[in-house]
């Protein structure tokens, strides 16, 4: 008999504690929804009011937005400590967004004291939700060595999550780093593979990159027209290396009739960028 009641007044406590939860929850998310009309009308201070009415029943979102809105002085005056603090409880509860913010702030000493062992860590976690962009920073810190050992072979492994969504800069890093043998042995196909992927987006880099694969064939077939029609996309985006090669191309007529006007064309846009290479060529082409 005893153990029956205690038994019905746990089962009790529980019900009360979750309807309490539940209770909590849906003043949160009333507010949070109210405040955020607020916000869209530019209603800043009524906004903020309620959102720090949800954000202390532990809303996310609501401690995203406290945390945006102090970072950038929407109604209130700029204070990054008070938005660490509202980010820190968001990234606290699991927010990747969140974590992400509060890494970088660790990242650029923000509302805190810089510390890259604090922004990995929150990046990690961050990128362990597969957010993409702290993939991305992850893989950046390895990389250059900020705070830890430099490790290609974690970069290598960070960048290649973070392509996954499709970055076409992130794609165009990764190709890079196959293509020069970074964290991996040199690996000309799979750095095609990645340029290719960042050539569909349009990404300049990547189309120099490519053509210069297409004209030596490393990783793919040799193919001098796909060499120069990316090098031309890229030149014309003003990629200062591909410019520069259309102008070898052009003076020596590789691929293309031999133009020495075409070919002081194109060595004048490089060396304008400050191009040394196409700066000395374009000297002895007057």
């Amino acid at each position: 008999m005893y153990h029956f009641q205690r038994s019905s007044i746990i089962l009790m406590l529980i019900q009360s504690c979750l309807i309490m939860f539940l209770s909590f929850s849906v003043v949160a998310n009333d507010k949070f929804a109210k405040g955020k009309v607020e916000y869209k009308n530019g209603n800043y201070t009524k906004a903020m009011s309620l959102f720090k009415v949800a954000a202390e029943q532990k809303s996310v979102s609501a401690q995203s937005y406290l945390g945006y809105m102090y970072s950038k002085g929407k109604g209130v005056n700029k204070d990054f400590d008070t938005a660490f603090t509202w980010y820190s409880k968001a990234a606290e509860q699991g927010g990747a967004r969140e974590q992400h913010t509060l890494a970088m702030m660790f990242e650029k000493g923000k509302g805190t004291t810089q510390d890259y062992k604090k922004a990995i860590e929150w990046h990690t976690k961050a990128a362990m939700q597969d957010y993409a962009r702290s993939q991305f920073h992850l893989a950046m810190i390895y990389q250059n060595g900020k705070g830890v050992n430099k490790d290609d072979s974690l970069a290598l492994k960070w960048y290649t999550k973070a392509a996954k969504d499709g970055n076409e800069h992130v794609q165009y890093t990764l190709g890079k780093m196959y293509e020069n043998g970074h964290g991996t042995v040199i690996d000309y196909k799979h750095a095609a593979l990645w340029y290719e992927k960042s050539v569909k987006q349009g990404y300049k880099k990547a189309q120099s990159a490519l053509g210069f694969l297409y004209a030596e064939g490393r990783g793919v077939t040799k193919n001098i027209d796909k060499s120069i029609a990316l090098l031309t996309k890229a030149a014309e985006q003003g990629d200062a290396k591909a410019q520069y090669q259309l102008g070898i191309m052009y003076s020596n007529s590789q691929g293309v009739i031999q133009d020495p006007k075409q070919a002081a064309l194109w060595y004048q846009k490089a060396a304008e960028q400050g191009y040394n290479k196409a700066q000395n060529q374009h000297l002895k082409s007057f």
